[in-house]
């Protein structure tokens, strides 16, 4: 709040430590619970993980939280603010569920798509590959992880997962 009062603007300061937080995520499944208020550097190391995952009516997400924008001249809750339902639909977090039993359960199941690491092959997982603009799930085929190659760079591809029983 005191950058922009001082400069009139803010900006993103230095996150001692992100670097481990960006080579990680290069080489492990990171996977983020909300499961309450995430404010500031918490914020932005929940949006960077490979999935985030938060409780409606109990986490919100926010830079700074509602006493900030309260300085600025506007009232807010948490939930108004940043809650699941702005996150869930915003993109910020992957999806937004009613519970936290979902959200570990959502997390196990998640991870168990993928290897432990960026040194280990999956298993079995079969992919089924939806072309854009298609309007039947019936058209849709079925491949192997390492088969599985867009055939242009070019064309945005909707990938859904299951794996195999």
């Amino acid at each position: 709040m005191a950058t922009i009062l001082e400069l009139g603007y803010n900006y993103v300061p230095p996150l001692m430590g992100f670097e481990h937080k960006t080579k990680m995520l290069s080489e492990v499944p990171v996977a983020a619970a909300l499961l309450g208020p995430v404010v500031g550097f918490g914020a932005a190391r929940a949006v960077t993980s490979h999935y985030a995952i938060m409780v409606s009516n109990i986490s919100s997400l926010f830079v700074a939280g509602p006493p900030v924008v309260a300085a600025l001249g506007e009232q807010v809750t948490k939930e108004e603010l940043g809650g699941a339902h702005i996150h869930g639909a915003n993109g910020s977090v992957d999806e937004a569920v009613e519970s936290e039993e979902e959200v570990f359960g959502k997390i196990s199941r998640f991870l168990s798509f993928l290897p432990s690491n960026a040194w280990e092959l999956r298993g079995e997982i079969i992919f089924h590959i939806l072309r854009p603009f298609r309007t039947s799930l019936a058209k849709s085929r079925q491949t192997n992880l390492t088969s599985l190659r867009p055939k242009t760079r070019h064309r945005g591809w909707c990938i859904k997962w299951r794996r195999r029983t």
